[in-house]
């Protein structure tokens, strides 16, 4: 039955590559499933996102409330999942200087993202958050956008790789930092990165928050 799954979803990703090329609207994804409140805002497509609708490029996907929508981008090959109140934008793909191929970029603007990468390949993939950019490869992991106070911070965004590497660098310090399997870490607006660590005592706490170089 797994195999025939496979087969089936193989099956989908070659005539979805196949029957795009003369489009000016590239397609970007489809949907696996659908719950709840999801709705899409494109150049292509707006209304009501529905399982095995097509997802295109320049798209806008909001999850409402209690509400939870999945797809396969047929590009990079991973999973994307999006959790109540969130919401993202699909980019058109750009050549990026360092890079063979053009790269698709997902920007989120808020909520939880899960990308966990089925099929190991060489295709990349950013992603942007409100805080920091990711650019992953063969990966599984979570981006959390929380909107609240953490201390001095307004807002922040939290990053836990469940398997693989991926690049992180803050949007507004331009800092690096790569985190391994099984890391978590924080990303604030203004510029700096706190490990998960950092939050299990009041003393780190502190002194995290108060060296502020």
């Amino acid at each position: 039955m797994h195999n025939l799954i496979n087969f089936f979803i193989l099956l989908l990703l070659l005539l979805f590559n196949s029957a795009q090329s003369n489009n000016k609207i590239k397609r970007f994804a489809f949907c696996l499933e659908a719950k709840g409140d999801v709705f899409r805002k494109g150049l292509a497509r707006k209304g009501n996102l529905l399982k095995g609708d097509v997802i295109y490029e320049n798209d806008k996907i909001i999850v409402g409330e209690k509400s939870y929508v999945s797809f396969l981008n047929t590009f990079e090959r991973s999973e994307v999942r999006l959790f109540e109140n969130s919401s993202i934008k699909i980019l058109k793909s750009n050549k990026q200087s360092d890079f063979s191929e053009a790269i698709h970029e997902i920007v989120i603007f808020g909520g939880k993202v899960i990308v966990d990468k089925i099929e190991l390949n060489d295709k990349a993939l950013f992603i942007q958050s409100p805080s920091s950019s990711v650019f992953s490869k063969n990966s599984h992991y979570l981006i959390e956008h929380r909107n609240k106070p953490l201390y001095n911070e307004s807002s922040y965004c939290i990053y836990t790789l469940i398997k693989g590497n991926i690049l992180l660098e803050n949007l507004e310090s331009n800092k690096m930092i790569f985190l391994n399997s099984g890391e978590t870490i924080i990303s604030t607006k203004n510029g700096k990165f706190y490990p998960l660590e950092t939050f299990r005592d009041g003393i780190n706490i502190d002194n995290a928050f108060s060296n502020r170089n």
